[in-house]
C-alpha cells in the first residue's frame, strides 16, 4: 500500500481577512501598520512564511488564536485523506513524488528531482519567495549548497561577523549562527529554474481539496474535486496549518510561540553590525509573559558595508489558556518596548515599516504524528528539522521502487528524543496564569545555563543555538548550571512540575541510549550484508 508521508515547515498566519477592527479605537499596531512604506522596491509575496499584508496578516492570526484559545480543534467535515479500494485512474500524470507546498517543498523537491525520482510540486500561490531576508548559519548555507550541488551564493542578502545571546546580566558573541540573510525570492527562483530543468513539474495557483488513497498510489484532488495527478508518496511541506495534520490534531496545542515584528528602516548604520539570536531586556510582565527579542541587520553584503534597516521580532511562550491576551496586545508592547531594545531608535515614528510579521506557531508534546487504528492506513509522519535532510531525502528516495507499508513509511520519522527532551526548555521559558514564579526567575535561569554553556565553547553552544539537542552538551550544561546555581534547582522543580521533570528524564535517558548506540553500532552496520531490498531499507 501506498502512503502519504507528512514533512512540516512553518507556516506563517497570512490568510487576507476584512480590516474591519473590533476595536473601538486604533491601537497603536493598527496605526503603524496602516501606515504606507516608502519606496523600496519591488516585493513579492510567496505562498507560504511572510506572505500577506501587515492588517490582514494580523487579523487573521487573531481569528485563529481565538479559535485555537477557545476549544479543541474542530474536525473538519471530511478527512483530507480518503482510502479507496478502487486502482488509480490511469490517465493521470503519474509521479514518484508529490509536494504539497513550495517554501520547504522546493528544496526537498530539488534534491529528489537530481537523484532520479519524477517530482511535482503543488503550490496554491505562485512558486517565488518572499524579498524580505531570512537568515541562517554559515555551516548551514554550506551543507544547504553541497547537498543541492548548487551555487546559491546569490541570494545571499546579508552576512554579518557575530550575533548577540543576552539574558539580564550575561552577554556573549557567537559565530556561525543565523549570520546570514538569505533572499527567499531569489533562492526560490534559483531552485525553481534547476527543477524544471532537471523535468520537474510546478503546479502553481492550485490548491488541494482532498487526497484519495488507491491501491497503487494517491491522488491529488484541486478545490473542485477534480483529479490532477497521482503519486507513489506524498510530502506534506504545507506547515503547521496543514489539512493533513488537521485530521490528525485532536486536542489543543501543548504550547504556544507567539511571534511579532517588523521589517524596517530609520536605525542607526553605525550600531546595526551584528544581530541577536535570543536576548532580553525584561522579565516577566504583568500578562505573565517572558518576551524575547531576536533581530538581524538587512542589506548589508559587502565587507564595511552599513545599513539602517534591521529585522527585529519579538516572541514569548505561552499556553493556549482563553485568558491570555490578543496577538494586537502583543504588537503593541513590541511597538512601546522597541525604544528601549534598540536605543538608537528615539520614537517608533520615525520607522519606514517595510513588512511586519503577526503570527502563532503551535507546538505538540505528542511529535511526530502518529495514526490511531481508527483513521486512514496513510502515515502521519512529521519533519521539523532544517532541510535537506539526508536521511530523509535517502529514504524518500530508496522507498520509491519499494511496496512499503504507512508503519514501514513512518519509520523514517519515528520517535525523536531530542526532539521529546526540546520540549522541556520551552516549559522552563513559559509562566502559566495560575503559576507564582517571580519576575526575574526565567532571565535566572537562562543567565545561568547559556553562561555554563558559553564556558564549555561552541561546540555546546552553537549546535543549542542551532535547535539541535546533543546528550554531550546538554549533560555538561545542566551538571554546570547544578554547581553554579544549587539553590535554584528547587524553585526549577517547582516551575516545571514534578511529572513534566519525570517524563523529560525519559527522553533524555532515550538520547543517551541513542547516542551510544550511534557510537557503538552504527559502524559496525553494513547494509550490503541484507540481501532483502525491503529489509535493508
Amino acid at each position: 500500500m501506498f502512503s502519504v508521508m507528512l514533512f512540516m515547515s512553518c507556516l506563517l498566519c497570512s490568510n487576507s481577512l476584512s480590516t474591519n477592527s473590533p476595536a473601538a479605537t486604533a491601537s497603536t499596531t493598527r496605526r503603524l501598520l496602516s501606515k504606507p512604506a516608502k519606496s523600496v522596491g519591488p516585493l513579492t509575496q510567496g505562498g507560504g512564511a511572510g506572505a500577506g499584508d501587515g492588517l490582514s496578516m494580523l487579523e487573521a492570526a487573531e481569528k485563529r488564536w481565538d479559535m485555537t484559545k477557545s476549544s479543541p480543534p474542530t474536525p473538519p467535515p471530511s478527512p483530507f485523506i480518503r482510502p479507496s479500494q478502487e486502482m488509480s485512474p490511469p490517465s493521470l500524470d503519474s509521479y514518484d513524488v508529490a509536494i504539497l507546498g513550495s517554501t520547504l517543498g522546493l528544496i526537498y523537491a530539488t534534491k529528489l528531482q537530481s537523484m532520479g525520482a519524477s517530482v511535482a510540486v503543488v503550490e496554491r500561490a505562485k512558486v517565488q519567495g518572499r524579498s524580505q531576508e531570512w537568515n541562517i548559519g554559515t555551516g548551514e548555507f554550506h551543507s544547504l549548497q553541497s547537498a543541492l550541488n548548487l551555487d546559491l551564493t546569490p541570494a545571499i542578502g546579508s552576512c554579518f561577523d557575530t550575533n548577540r545571546v543576552g539574558f539580564g546580566e550575561f552577554e556573549c558573541r557567537v559565530k556561525g549562527v543565523l549570520d546570514l540573510g538569505i533572499k527567499p525570492d531569489i533562492m526560490t527562483g534559483i531552485l525553481k529554474e534547476e527543477f524544471e530543468k532537471a523535468g520537474g513539474i510546478c503546479f502553481e495557483d492550485t490548491s488541494v481539496s482532498s487526497l484519495l488513497e488507491h491501491p497503487d498510489s494517491v491522488v491529488i484532488n484541486k478545490a473542485d474535486e477534480e483529479p490532477l495527478c497521482k503519486a507513489k508518496i506524498i510530502l506534506d511541506c504545507t506547515g503547521n496549518g496543514s489539512p493533513i495534520a488537521r485530521d490528525y490534531r485532536k486536542d489543543k496545542p501543548s504550547g504556544i510561540c507567539v511571534v511579532v515584528g517588523t521589517c524596517a528602516s530609520g536605525y542607526s548604520e553605525e550600531t546595526n553590525d551584528f544581530g541577536d539570536v535570543i536576548y532580553t531586556n525584561g522579565g516577566i510582565n504583568e500578562k505573565n509573559l517572558q518576551y524575547f527579542w531576536e533581530s538581524f541587520p538587512v542589506g548589508m553584503v559587502k565587507e564595511g558595508e552599513k545599513s539602517n534597516t534591521k529585522t527585529t521580532y519579538m516572541f514569548t511562550y505561552l499556553d493556549a489558556d482563553s485568558r491570555r491576551p490578543t496577538i494586537e496586545s502583543i504588537f503593541d508592547d513590541y511597538f512601546d518596548l522597541l525604544p528601549s531594545y534598540q536605543p538608537s531608535l528615539k520614537s517608533v515614528e520615525d520607522l519606514n515599516i517595510i513588512r511586519s510579521l503577526s503570527a502563532f506557531f503551535p507546538t505538540y508534546k505528542a511529535s511526530p504524528l502518529k495514526k490511531t487504528p481508527t483513521e486512514s492506513s496513510s502515515s502521519a509522519m512529521r519533519q521539523a528539522s532544517s532541510p535537506p535532510c539526508r536521511r530523509i531525502t535517502s529514504a524518500v528516495h530508496e522507498a520509491i521502487p519499494l511496496d512499503l507499508s504507512s508503519n514501514e513509511l513512518q519509520s523514517v520519522n519515528s520517535y525523536l528524543p531530542n526532539l521529546s527532551a526540546a520540549w522541556m526548555f520551552q516549559k522552563a521559558m513559559m509562566k502559566t496564569p495560575d503559576q507564582g514564579t517571580d519576575s526575574g526567575f526565567i532571565e535566572r535561569l537562562l543567565s545561568g545555563n547559556f553562561k555554563v554553556m558559553d564556558d564549555m565553547g561552541p561546540r555546546t553552544m552553537v549546535p543549542f543555538l542551532q535547535d539541535v539537542v546533543r546528550f554531550d552538551g546538554l549533560l555538561g550544561s545542566l551538571a554546570g548550571s547544578f554547581i553554579a546555581t544549587p539553590l535554584e534547582m528547587p524553585i526549577i522543580i517547582g516551575h516545571v512540575g514534578i511529572p513534566a521533570l519525570i517524563e523529560w528524564m525519559g527522553h533524555v535517558a532515550a538520547l543517551a541510549a541513542f547516542t551510544m548506540a550511534d557510537a557503538l553500532v552504527s559502524p559496525n552496520i553494513d547494509p550490503d550484508r541484507i540481501p532483502n531490498q525491503k529489509e535493508r531499507w
